[in-house]
Order: C-alpha cells, then sequence, then structure tokens
C-alpha cells in the first residue's frame, strides 16, 4: 500500500519554491534560499541537511555565480542543439516524447478540472515542470484554505499518478550531466529527496 504524501503549508511552499528553482537564474532573488530555509525550519519532512545545500547553492548565484548558472540552465533545459534534460513530463512519460501529445493534453485536462483556463497568448506546453510545480502549489493551498476533500484528492492523483514519477527520472537526468553547476546538482537532489522519500 502506498503511503500519500503529506500535505502541509510548508509542503505547499516547497512546490511553490521548486517552481521558482526551475526558472532561468536570470529571475533569481536573494529571498527564494530564506524562504526555503524558514520553510525547511517548518516542515516535518526530512529535508533538511538536502535542502539547507540547495539553500546555500541557490544563495550563490545572484551574487557570484550567475552567468555559470545561466549557462547550465540553458544547456540544460533550452539547448539550443542538444536538451540535456528536457523539462518536459511528456519526454518521461511518452514512449515517443511527444510535446504536446497525450501526456501534455493529459496534464491540461487536470488543469481545466481544477477550474484553470489555459494563458492567453504564447506560452509553455502544460507538462513544464514550472508548471506543474505551481500547480501543486496551488491545489495544496486550495485544500489548505477550503478544507475540501476534493482539493486533496486532486492533489493526490496528480502527484502520484502523474508527476513523483516522471520528476524522479527528470531528477536523474540531470545527475547524469558531467561539469554540472553545484546549484543543478543540489536541485535534482532535492527533487530526488522529495519525491522518493
Amino acid at each position: 500500500m502506498t503511503t500519500k504524501p503529506q500535505l502541509d503549508a510548508p509542503t505547499a511552499n516547497l512546490f511553490l519554491l521548486l517552481a521558482n528553482a526551475f526558472k532561468s537564474p536570470s529571475e533569481f532573488t536573494e529571498d527564494e534560499p530564506r524562504l526555503l530555509r524558514e520553510t525547511l525550519a517548518a516542515s516535518d519532512l526530512d529535508l533538511n541537511a538536502i535542502g539547507l545545500e540547495l539553500a546555500r547553492q541557490w544563495q550563490l548565484v545572484p551574487t557570484a555565480d550567475r552567468t555559470a548558472a545561466l549557462r547550465d540552465y540553458a544547456r540544460l533545459f533550452l539547448g539550443p542543439f542538444e536538451i540535456k534534460a528536457a523539462p518536459y513530463a511528456s519526454f518521461y512519460l511518452d514512449p515517443e516524447q511527444r510535446l504536446m501529445g497525450t501526456v501534455s493534453q493529459e496534464v491540461a485536462r487536470h488543469y481545466a478540472a481544477a477550474g484553470l483556463a489555459p494563458a492567453e497568448g504564447p506560452c509553455d506546453a502544460p507538462d513544464h515542470i514550472v508548471s506543474e510545480c505551481e500547480f501543486l502549489y496551488f491545489l495544496a493551498h486550495q485544500f489548505l484554505t477550503t478544507k475540501d476533500a476534493t482539493w486533496l484528492q486532486r492533489y493526490h492523483d496528480f502527484r502520484q499518478g502523474h508527476f513523483d514519477p516522471w520528476v524522479a527520472d527528470f531528477a536523474d537526468t540531470i545527475l547524469a550531466v558531467e561539469a554540472l553547476h553545484p546549484f543543478y546538482q543540489a536541485l535534482a537532489k532535492f527533487c530526488l529527496r522529495i519525491v522518493k522519500p
């Protein structure tokens, strides 16, 4: 029998911080490492050692290491010639690795069932790691605010049925990249710890 992941305010906040961590380092602020430390201190999850290392590496990026982090961000997630760790569920769950195929469409259905409409204008595929982390934060926030068990069920369905399985493979793919920036090593290890407690 699978144990459902814990859902409390610190867990919800971890997903929002994960979404921020997978954005471009050009968007990082000095607040995120502090918020991560505060969230870890309030959490019952056993994430302190690995989370504090992520916070330490994150703190260095805006102050001393943004160029190197930007280079590895592009190398990992953007290309131009080869994407080392595609940040889309489709590449891990769809045998054809087809973006905007069945996996992307299924994620979009989860968003629609929760009352979220697609953004106006150009936007990324719905199964991007940032969008999925923000969605888990949204579901957790809805449950914690309303105490409506429907939101909790949506959170667990999406997390266990979709998010955790592909993010484990995604994190392993990041860790397999040679000469990787320490921030991304710490981030991948943190993701693995969250999805494989």
